[in-house]
């Protein structure tokens, strides 16, 4: 994207869904004055819409919300487009977009704008322990987790799994994932300067 769009530098953080995503990124744009973010969260469709029907599951009586017809994907590829049509920041040399969600990778219009991909590794067991105590619109149905969340992140992973650019932040500290990513932003922004 940097090359594409002047100087804007796009950075992709994807991860096991309640591994810390929203964590990171609130955190990284409290130290990058000139950033934004765009999450995947904000694109799901309303509880009830029509597009949701082929997505119902009948055993849960409960819709796939992992799914990617689950979400407005079009929408949030053209709103990321848009910031730099129209927010003037194609002409600073400095500024970064952060977009955020955990299945950005397997979405190739989002993937392919990323000059940084990070993804957050969970196990199971600390993404159900994590999940449990979210709190969904419209909430989680009892099995859920295991027929629908577990098995659609699964095949997600194998969907991204020969990406060479992505990097997996192993490291759960969050001072360590933010210094790292602000490190490599630096690394790029000084190579774009050059």
């Amino acid at each position: 994207m940097a090359s594409q769009m002047g100087k804007v530098l796009v950075i992709g953080i994807s991860g096991t869904t309640n591994s810390g995503k929203s964590t990171l990124t609130r955190n990284l744009l409290d130290k990058l004055p000139n950033a934004v973010s765009v999450c995947q969260d904000t694109y799901f469709l309303p509880p009830g819409d029509d597009r949701l029907a082929p997505l119902y599951i009948q055993e849960l009586d409960h819709h796939n919300w992992e799914d990617y017809r689950a979400l407005e994907m079009e929408n949030m590829v053209a709103d990321v487009f848009n910031l730099f049509n129209h927010s003037g920041m194609a002409n600073k040399g400095d500024c970064i977009v952060i977009i955020e969600g955990y299945t950005i990778f397997g979405w190739q219009p989002l993937a392919k704008l990323c000059d940084l991909k990070y993804f957050l590794p969970i196990d199971r067991e600390l993404c159900w322990q994590r999940r449990r105590f979210r709190n969904y619109n419209p909430p989680d149905k009892p099995g859920y987790f295991d027929k629908v969340v577990w098995p659609m992140h699964l095949k997600h992973l194998e969907l991204i799994k020969d990406d060479p650019n992505i990097v997996y932040l192993e490291d759960s500290c969050l001072e360590n994932r933010v210094s790292r990513i602000l490190e490599d932003i630096n690394k790029c922004l000084c190579s774009h300067q050059q």
